[in-house]
């Protein structure tokens, strides 16, 4: 996941002399952050109006404080990335891109939307699909940016908008860089938008951090030492985890992302029955049961966990790291990142959980998830966050690379959960064209019935990743999952044998 590669510096872009220039925040100017650019798709079981949609979020990005979405990137003299944003946004220079498609027909009978799934029926974990089949769907197929050059180099609108519509149903596209802010400042910018497109504008929060980072400082003086501060990755050791990376890489070429739904009924009856087994072993250890809990993440990372090491070689004593994105929102409200204010920008970092192999295959799901809960309420805090923080910016600026913690061999799993961010409850009824079918039938809904997300990484591989899209209306969990083809291969014949018992 880490890169160790950096592109050729692009031709500058010349500056306009009435752009506002704001500096990015560290947390956003990363080299992964640069390195990965990223497509989100909703699908809409209903006629959306594409003129109410531009509509609505041309008078988001007109208020003087969100018109920074429409700013451009640059790079400065020191090689660090600014945006310059427009005085105004006009044909020549909107605040966004945008592109449509229009089929008169159903979706149904679109030889590649027809795949697109809208809910799942099935009682077991399944692999669906790859979302790379829908990329035409997605973005122009001309001119769409795959590097982060293409916005150095141009005078491009970071955020993009793509419209696909069809006689009983619609598909929102956006697309944006890593830089530009994480899953929770993409939830803030779709209250935002959804807000105003039902005139509801009052609910439109100011920005936090318009021309300055509200993060700048904040942990420049921890209260504590990290806990993990000691399993921190010399440079040796960091230089044979890099060339394990790399042979992985170079051995197994091959990898696919697949879509793999959790339906609500396994993810419920595996939790409860993991909290029983949690219970148990606390009772007979003479601990207090009492408090013991699990949230539906921690079974989704156990679960990954579990999948992942049935079908790869692991040594019985090597490390396991499971990498959970973990967002700083919550912990740094009220007073830094307060909730009466949207950040859209970048503010999470990781929380590490470490298990060994033979116990990952010797215990139940159960075990895993316990020590993941574990992690995040020891690593989780307001004071261990402002201690890795610290840590991460003093490496970042020495080397260019966060530190990683664990040993050179271990193997690395990495999983962002997008369910705080609940995307599949965005609401964009207003912009239903009134009198039109609904793929499902009945009454049009203006809320997602599927969401996926497809990436372009430069430099560095998705490999190993678990991405949870988010919960649907059914409570079934939606994960974009890369791995090795060989692996995908594995797990498949396991399934299909599963099944047909």
């Amino acid at each position: 996941m880490w890169p160790f590669t950096s592109a050729a510096p692009p031709s500058p872009q010349p500056a306009v002399a009435t752009d506002i220039i704001v500096p990015l925040s560290e947390e956003d100017d990363t080299q992964i952050n640069r390195d990965l650019l990223l497509n989100l798709m909703l699908r809409f079981d209903a006629v959306l109006d594409p003129r109410k949609l531009r509509e609505s979020l041309d008078k988001l990005l007109a208020r003087p404080d969100w018109k920074k979405l429409g700013a451009r990137l640059r790079k400065n003299s020191a090689g660090k990335l600014e945006y310059h944003i427009p005085d105004h946004f006009d044909e020549n220079r909107p605040a966004y891109t945008y592109t449509q498609l229009r089929f008169d027909i159903r979706i149904r009978d679109h030889p590649v939307a027809s795949k697109i799934p809208n809910g799942f029926s099935g009682d077991a974990p399944a692999n669906l699909l790859n979302p790379n089949e829908f990329k035409e769907l997605m973005r122009r197929k001309e001119g769409s940016p795959s590097h982060i050059d293409d916005y150095l180099t141009q005078d491009r609108p970071q955020l993009g908008l793509h419209v696909t519509s069809f006689t009983d149903a619609t598909l929102v596209c956006i697309s944006w860089p890593h830089t530009f802010w994480d899953a929770m400042g993409r939830r803030e910018f779709l209250l935002a938008w959804t807000a105003t497109l039902a005139g509801q504008e009052d609910k439109v929060l100011p920005l936090n951090g318009f021309d300055a980072s509200p993060l700048t400082g904040f942990c420049d003086n921890p209260k504590e030492e990290y806990k993990l501060l000691p399993k921190r990755l010399s440079i040796p050791q960091m230089i044979v985890f890099g060339l394990r990376l790399w042979f992985e890489s170079f051995w197994w070429t091959q990898e696919e992302t697949r879509v793999v739904c959790i339906p609500a009924s396994y993810i419920q009856q595996t939790k409860a029955q993991a909290v029983v087994e949690l219970k148990e072993a606390a009772a007979a250890a003479g601990q207090p049961t009492e408090g013991i809990f699990l949230s539906d993440g921690d079974i989704l990372s156990a679960w990954g966990t579990k999948l992942l090491t049935k079908h790869i070689p692991i040594g019985q004593k090597q490390t396991i790291c499971i990498l959970n994105a973990f967002g700083w929102r919550e912990l740094l409200a009220p007073d830094i990142l307060p909730r009466s204010k949207a950040y859209l920008a970048n503010a999470s970092s990781a929380v590490f959980t470490y298990l060994r192999g033979n116990d990952v295959a010797s215990h139940p799901i159960s075990y895993s998830a316990g020590l993941v809960r574990q992690s995040l309420q020891e690593l989780g805090t307001r004071a261990q966050l402002e201690a890795s923080v610290k840590l991460n910016r003093e490496a970042m600026r020495a080397t260019g690379h966060p530190p990683l913690y664990g040993d050179a061999t271990m193997q690395l799993i990495v999983v962002s959960n997008w369910s705080k961010a609940k995307f599949f409850e965005m609401d964009f009824s207003p912009a239903i064209v009134p009198g039109t079918p609904s793929a499902k039938g009945g009454e049009p809904v203006g809320k997602p019935s599927y969401i996926q997300v497809c990436g372009i990484s430069n430099g560095f591989s998705l490999r190993n990743a678990f991405q949870v899209s988010g919960k649907d209306r059914d409570g079934n969990y939606w994960l974009s999952v890369t791995l090795r083809k060989q692996v995908w291969d594995s797990i498949n014949e396991a399934w299909e044998s599963k099944t047909a018992e």
